[in-house]
């Protein structure tokens, strides 16, 4: 035999593991070109791993002879047969590449602890086919739940090592397990993160609906004004959101609420509403949406230890201490809150049914506050909190359902208290407060 000519099927490309998608033809010559039947051919992997049906093959009366039998191996790249006739041999090539996409491998790089709030740099997962080949051009999606954080990206394609990255993800509140979950059609891995709280002073997330477990330390905030070292948290309101803050710690222990511009919008009022060695502190707020800050105080800056805040969306006008009408209840500029007046659950003086919020003013602010009702005929009373008489500041009242509107200008910085109640005192019905800063 003087030659192996090759006639088609050389050079394709086919996923790794399976069969090329043409049978390889090749035909076999004599010295002056002519073709050769009924020849004994035989051929060999001569690379790639693959395997052979049968490795004998006779050429039919036109000399050729046609494999179809070849599996590629399983690993991608260049592959190939040897061929053999007598003295003759030729190459066959083809390229496996990777199959479909069959499997999520988390990077071996991806973070494994990190602190609530921070970024983690760019985690993500390999994809692979059946036979661990990495799949590039693969679009994968990243999802997080709820509390688990924000990504700066959803989706990233796998680049040629088969390796898609999110470009960071910023932990949520959550301490303990966070998940980045990666998906692919129907393929889905958990990426997870041990969520930790810091230690020192760094802010950090806060969410409504989760608690938080945490601890005054010597190297936390210090106000010095206060002489009270403070945890700082961020809590994030898409919505205006109506939500309870249980606070458990040693006594004397304080919670403050400030706007994102550094405004307080609800703080511990004087002892008898908040008394120190009461435990848990029950505050409420109703609060419009935007960003605020949140500083648990320790009693003093001595104290270290232990604290338990949770910040719970059972918020409602119910109160628990007939006394003090607590918990109490802070609202602040752009706070609708809408709750009803009853006996059952509202503050009750001699007889009278009434709700009251606290909000904090500075000297020469304006603010126009709306008491609207269908079913009771509203009275709305602002009054100066700062003493135990409370005198009012200013009020309207009708005779009738409708709206109550009052216009003030603080005249002091400090603690004004809403009254909401009705003409008669002793109606029931719900009720909507609207707080506007003139």
């Amino acid at each position: 035999m003087a030659t192996i000519a090759v006639v088609s099927g050389s050079g394709q490309s086919a996923p790794a593991g399976s069969k090329p998608g043409q049978a390889i033809v090749l035909v076999l010559q004599d010295s002056s070109g002519g073709a050769v039947g009924n020849a004994t051919a035989t051929a060999s992997v001569a690379s790639g791993g693959g395997s052979l049906g049968t490795t004998s093959y006779t050429s039919d009366s036109s000399g050729k002879i046609s494999i179809s039998d070849w599996t590629l191996g399983k690993t991608a790249g260049d592959q190939s047969l040897a061929v053999t006739s007598g003295t003759a041999s030729v190459t066959v090539t083809a390229r496996a590449v990777a199959g479909a996409p069959a499997k999520l491998v988390a990077l071996a790089d991806n973070v494994a602890s990190a602190n609530i709030g921070t970024t983690v740099a760019a985690p993500g997962v390999t994809v692979t086919d059946a036979n661990n080949n990495p799949v590039a051009g693969a679009n994968v999606s990243f999802a997080l739940a709820a509390n688990h954080g924000s990504l700066a990206g959803a989706t990233a394609v796998t680049n040629a090592a088969g390796v898609a990255r999110v470009p960071g993800w910023t932990l949520g509140p959550l301490v303990g397990t966070q998940k980045l979950v990666a998906s692919l059609g129907s393929l889905s891995l958990d990426i997870p993160v041990n969520a930790l709280l810091a230690a020192g002073c760094v802010k950090q997330p806060a969410a409504v609906g989760l608690a938080v477990n945490g601890s005054w330390s010597a190297d936390d905030c210090l106000d010095s004004a206060l002489d009270k070292r403070y945890d700082e948290y961020t809590l994030k309101l898409a919505n205006p959101t109506g939500f309870k803050a249980i606070l458990n710690g040693p006594d004397g222990r304080q919670l403050r609420v400030f706007t994102a511009a550094g405004r307080v919008v609800g703080e511990m009022p004087s002892d008898p509403f908040a008394p120190a060695n009461v435990n848990p502190l029950t505050l409420q707020y109703t609060l419009p949406a935007g960003d605020y800050l949140l500083r648990v105080y320790a009693p003093d800056s001595a104290t270290t230890g232990a604290y338990t805040l949770n910040l719970s969306s059972d918020f409602s006008n119910a109160i628990t201490d007939a006394t003090y009408c607590s918990p109490v209840i802070f609202a602040t500029y752009g706070s609708i809150v809408t709750q009803a007046l009853t006996k059952a659950t509202s503050c009750s003086f001699m007889g009278d049914i009434e709700d009251r919020y606290i909000l904090l003013m500075e000297t020469g602010e304006s603010v126009e506050i709306n008491l609207e009702s269908a079913k009771i005929a509203p009275y709305l009373i602002l009054r100066d909190d700062r003493t135990p008489t409370s005198p009012a500041v200013a009020t309207k009242r009708l005779t009738a359902p409708g709206k109550a509107t009052v216009n003030y200008t603080a005249t002091f910085s400090g603690f004004h208290e809403i009254i909401v109640t009705s003409n008669t005192f002793v109606e029931e019905g719900a009720y909507t407060v609207t707080i506007i800063k003139r």
